[in-house]
């Protein structure tokens, strides 16, 4: 069920031993109540050259053990623009391949929204470009 308010209903029409009944009421859905750890490894890249940010999307479980979340989408930011977005594996891991354009430092992020199971979470990095 989706974060937000929801108004659940019933109603049951009666038989031969019962009377008929409804009844109502108002259900509000928290978004994320599991929380989540975001990793992101980013790597040196070279202009022109295919490269790659790894980042890990776990549930914080009892005694701060990680458990990987398969199936949900990190998005990836350099510079403050999203690039890409890519689907955690069934280890957690989200890879973002790209061909760097211009030489430098890059701030990275890698975003998770949350939704009705697990927290929003991003983890933060630099990208370092070098020139061929």
């Amino acid at each position: 069920m989706a974060a937000g308010a929801h108004r659940i209903a019933a109603a049951f029409t009666g038989d031969a031993k019962h009377n008929a009944a409804s009844g109502a009421a108002s259900l509000t859905v928290g978004a994320g109540v599991k929380p989540t750890y975001v990793w992101l490894y980013t790597c040196k890249g070279t202009v022109g050259v295919s490269s790659e940010s790894v980042s890990y999307l776990y549930e914080v479980a009892g005694g701060g053990t990680l458990l990987p979340i398969a199936g949900r989408t990190l998005r990836f930011t350099a510079a403050g623009t999203q690039i890409s977005a890519a689907t955690t594996a069934s280890d957690g891991k989200a890879v973002l391949w790209y061909v760097p354009a211009t030489a430098g430092t890059f701030a990275v992020l890698s975003v998770f929204d949350g939704d009705a199971v697990y927290r929003a979470g991003s983890a933060a990095g630099s990208l370092v470009v070098a020139v061929p």
